[in-house]
C-alpha cells in the first residue's frame, strides 16, 4: 500500500495536466502514486500518459463528463493509501514538494496537513489535528483551496 496518493481531477486541460505529470514523475517513489482522473476521456491525454503508466502512475478516465463533483469524489473513493492529496491540474509543484509532504506525513498522527506553498521553496507546513486548528493555521479561503490540504484518507471515508 502506498503512503500517499496524489490525485489530479481534470477536464479538457491537457496542457496543464501534462505539465503536472512531468513535474511529479521524478518525485514519485514506492511510497507514492499519482492518479489522473480525466473527466471525459480525450485521445490526446490518453496517448500522452500511456508511456508513463506504472505502479506509481495510473490514468483513470471516465468516458463521459460526470461533472466536477463526481470527479472529485472519484479521487476520494479510489485508492488505498494512508494519505490523499487532491492536486489541481493547474497548480504547479516544486521539485521537492512530494518529499516534503511525505516527511510531514511521517511525523504526525493528525488528520490533515495544511501545505500552503507549492510554488515557493519555503516550508509552510502545518499539522492539523482539528477543524479549529485548520482555520487557525490558514485562512478560510486557503483551507477551502483543495490543493492546500493533504488528508488522512480514513477521515474522508467516515
Amino acid at each position: 500500500m502506498h503512503k500517499l496518493t496524489i490525485a489530479i481531477p481534470t477536464f479538457q486541460r491537457p496542457e496543464q495536466i501534462k505539465r503536472r505529470i512531468l513535474e511529479l514523475i521524478p518525485q514519485l517513489t514506492e511510497d507514492t502514486e499519482l492518479r489522473v482522473f480525466e473527466n471525459g476521456r480525450t485521445d490526446e491525454l490518453a496517448a500522452f500518459v500511456r508511456p508513463y503508466l506504472s505502479e506509481q502512475l495510473h490514468y483513470l478516465p471516465s468516458v463521459n463528463n460526470q461533472g466536477v463533483y463526481r470527479n472529485m469524489l472519484r479521487c476520494i473513493e479510489e485508492g488505498e493509501s494512508e494519505w490523499l492529496w487532491i492536486l489541481g491540474d493547474d497548480d504547479a509543484v516544486m521539485p521537492d514538494t512530494v518529499s516534503r509532504i511525505l516527511g510531514a506525513c511521517a511525523t504526525t498522527e493528525s488528520f490533515a496537513i495544511s501545505y500552503r506553498s507549492f510554488t515557493t521553496s519555503n516550508n509552510n507546513v502545518a499539522v492539523v489535528d482539528s477543524i479549529p486548528c485548520l482555520f487557525k493555521e490558514t485562512s478560510l479561503s486557503e483551507a477551502l483551496f483543495l490543493t492546500s490540504t493533504i488528508w488522512k484518507r480514513q477521515v474522508l471515508h467516515l
